[in-house]
């Protein structure tokens, strides 16, 4: 994987905000409720079955006072919801009766674990455990009692990769369903004289497209953002014991490189060690650490002619990752990517030695520091890589930070610093949100001469009628942050996306109404056009059963100043090149059985033509037995000749129960002639225990198109979390 990638359209994220949630408007709602809640200290704890059937349930005062978000903003809800808090010293139980008149429509189709349960019937629940009301924890299970969870960073980012230790159980019965979530003290960072946590609860029931909230009664493009959550209170005599988890784990892989004629047999012992040294500071040791049990990447197909991008999914740099974010950047110009350690010079794994990583929050401050030991490779020697953040919380619910870097992963001496502000003033008339961000960085490579900082900032009123968003990004020619990224060094960025949405009160399948229009231009800094996009989407319905249609207009120009490679196969010329492309998507409810998003487009490309298909479709058989089918496309029509690209990808997946499944993963694509093969089973008899059996498969596809087998790879490996 390369450190330098493209990122998203801002359209693309607009439009996964259109299927998580459809609302974009954002206000203060505690101003708007003022909610709040008192925790019920339990004198025994509740037994986790899914039944709320024990006495300390009973005792405690049941939250019934929840709103729709959609499909009726503020109406009443179809079903009654009761949510109960309870706590010790050691953990908050959280207890819901969510009633349903008709059990047999709720939907509870997925069972295998995965970062967000999209489409079922779901309780959420938000803490903000500091009270900043700008970050927190969300966690989500379902009827089947499947847990998903997430950190949420400057109440616009969720985390999803965040895995914490907690449980849950859920049962189903002929009133509606049942769940319990334990969540210990341990896993959360929290101030312990602070008299009062954030807290939001939210329902999901998706046969009718309800959207249920307790503290929020307003749409909201981030409705997960602590600074909509209301109070609970009554926490007192919390305890964290001495705060410290050790995992050990054993991996034994067996290697047989078939291509090199090679085998081998690996014992790799690995420990973790997670210590509180106050209860809102963490330091987290990693010594010969392992990431075999680590999910595969996603294949992709390349259309560009720069590098893609792809997600950090290894743990230990996840754990309260999200105070290492900089600036709301995405992607380009990141002064920090984790996914870059652990990759030499020749883009090789290498093993980690051992890293030591300290988060924390002390008052207003929030800090982090991470520091590596990577091992040799065969071009690059073993390299210290550090990073440092630091923020401070400012006025209401903004905040000012730095980071610094240190170390370059492929080797050599590399060094970052910055510094970004993030504003955000959920006060303006009318209930609208204004948000705002600037930032600077520069690097420092020995030999390099000047030209090595990036600055930019964003502006964006995310609200209901009309959300507006606008970036700005100014990278010179010689920023190189070697433990982050760019995707374009030498160029001025500037691009808009601006929404609007009607809601017609009198339809019978429509939500909303969506128009929007992006618009996007890159310069190398002598004011000369390198890339230019104009996206319209001329009508946009979103659906009552929670059905999206995007009809899309694109207009680019491209100016590659130097000749390259398509499928690293069709050769592009330099020039100026200016093209249309058509395309329509349809996504259907993630409730479905059955759901589909697809998209056929059409139109030039350069200096030819281009046809392109996306299918990525889940049929789900039955809560058990899942299959994922992706095919991607693409008929490109050159003057310097033709290629359709083809990429298939196929997900089998076999839950036995909420806590163990067969998962086969395969995936293809004509540009690399590869096939690979993953099977695994993964057993989690508990929050922080877990079993993987892993086999991986290899296999290149000849001149005869014959599969030939290039590397066959079993894996077993085992972890245990001990806790005091």
């Amino acid at each position: 994987m390369s450190k330098h990638a493209a990122p998203p359209s801002i359209a693309r994220r607009a439009e996964v905000a259109l299927a998580f949630g459809l609302g974009l408007a954002s206000c203060d709602a505690a101003a708007e409720r003022g909610l709040s809640t008192v925790a019920q200290r339990a004198a025994e704890a509740p037994v986790l079955d899914g039944v709320l059937d024990e006495a300390a349930w009973a005792a405690a005062e049941p939250i019934t006072d929840f709103v729709q978000i959609d499909p009726v903003l503020g109406a009443a809800p179809s079903e009654p919801t009761e949510v109960r808090i309870l706590y010790d010293a050691d953990y908050l139980y959280i207890g819901a009766r969510l009633h349903d008149r008709d059990p047999a429509h709720i939907v509870r189709n997925v069972m295998v674990r995965q970062p967000r349960l999209f489409g079922e019937d779901r309780l959420h629940v938000i803490l903000d455990t500091f009270h900043d009301r700008r970050n927190g924890y969300y966690f989500e299970v379902n009827p089947n009692g499947l847990r998903a969870d997430a950190l949420i960073e400057n109440n616009t980012t969720l985390i999803e990769s965040w895995d914490g230790i907690w449980d849950a159980a859920s049962s189903v019965d002929d009133g509606g369903w049942s769940t319990e979530l334990r969540i210990p003290m341990k896993s959360l960072s929290f101030d312990a004289n602070a008299d009062a946590w954030g807290l939001n609860l939210y329902r999901s029931i998706s046969a009718r497209g309800e959207f249920l909230s307790w503290n929020t009664d307003i749409i909201a493009d981030q409705p997960y953002a602590p600074a909509l959550a209301g109070r609970l209170t009554g926490l007192e005599g919390l305890r964290q014991g001495v705060g410290l988890d050790v995992t050990p784990s054993l991996t034994v892989h067996q290697h047989d490189g078939r291509a090199t004629h090679t085998e081998s047999t690996e014992w790799e012992p690995s420990l973790d060690l997670l210590y509180k040294l106050t209860n809102a500071t963490t330091a987290a040791l990693t010594l010969n650490t392992d990431f075999s049990a680590t999910e595969v990447d996603d294949r992709q197909v390349n259309l560009t002619r720069f590098s893609l991008f792809f997600p950090e999914k290894r743990t230990f740099f996840l754990q309260d990752a999200g105070i290492f974010e900089f600036g709301g950047l995405a992607e380009n110009g990141r002064p920090f990517f984790s996914r870059t350690i652990g990759l030499g010079a020749n883009g090789e794994p290498l093993d980690l030695e051992g890293g030591l990583k300290v988060t924390g929050r002390e008052g207003r401050a929030s800090f982090g520091a991470l520091a590596v030991r990577q091992s040799a490779g065969t071009a690059t020697p073993a390299q210290n890589l550090f990073v440092g953040r630091g923020v401070v919380n400012v006025l209401e619910q903004s905040s000012a930070g730095v980071i610094a870097t240190m170390g370059d992963p492929e080797g050599g001496d590399n060094s970052v610093v910055g510094g970004d502000f993030r504003y955000r003033n959920a006060h303006l008339p009318g209930n609208q949100v204004l948000e705002a961000t600037a930032w600077a960085q520069r690097s420092h490579t020995p030999g390099t001469a000047g030209g090595d900082a990036a600055y930019g900032g964003s502006f964006r009123l995310p609200n209901d009628r009309w959300y507006v968003e606008n970036f700005a990004t100014w990278i010179e020619p010689s920023f190189d942050p070697a433990m982050g990224f760019v995707n374009r060094p030498g160029i001025r960025n500037l691009n808009g996306f601006f929404r609007f949405r009607t809601r017609p009160e009198d339809s019978d399948w429509l939500i909303a109404n969506n128009y929007w229009l992006f618009l996007e231009q890159v310069d190398d800094l002598a004011g000369n056009v390198q890339s230019g996009v104009v996206e319209v989407m001329p009508w946009g319905p979103y659906s009552k059963g929670n059905d999206f249609y995007r009809p899309m207009w694109q207009r680019f120009r491209e100016v590659p100043t130097e000749a390259f490679l398509l499928f690293d196969r069709l050769p592009v010329a330099a020039g100026d090149y200016s093209f249309d492309h058509w395309s329509f998507r349809v996504e259907t409810s993630e409730a479905r059985a059955l759901r589909v998003y697809a998209t056929v487009g059409a139109g030039d490309f350069y200096d030819g033509e281009r046809r392109s298909f996306e299918l990525d479709s889940t049929w789900r058989v039955s809560r058990h037995l899942s299959l994922d089918v992706d095919w991607q496309w693409d008929d490109v029509r050159l003057s310097s000749g033709s290629f359709i690209s083809r990429l298939y990808r196929s997900r089998l997946a076999w839950a036995l129960n909420a806590r163990t499944a067969w998962i086969l993963l395969a995936q293809y694509d004509n540009v690399s002639r590869a096939l690979g093969l993953d099977l695994r089973l993964q057993w989690l008899p508990r929050a922080g225990q877990e079993v993987y059996f892993i086999v991986q498969e290899g296999a290149f596809r000849d001149p005869d198109d014959r599969f030939v087998t290039q590397t066959a790879d079993a894996t077993f490996k085992a972890l245990y979390t001990w806790r005091w």
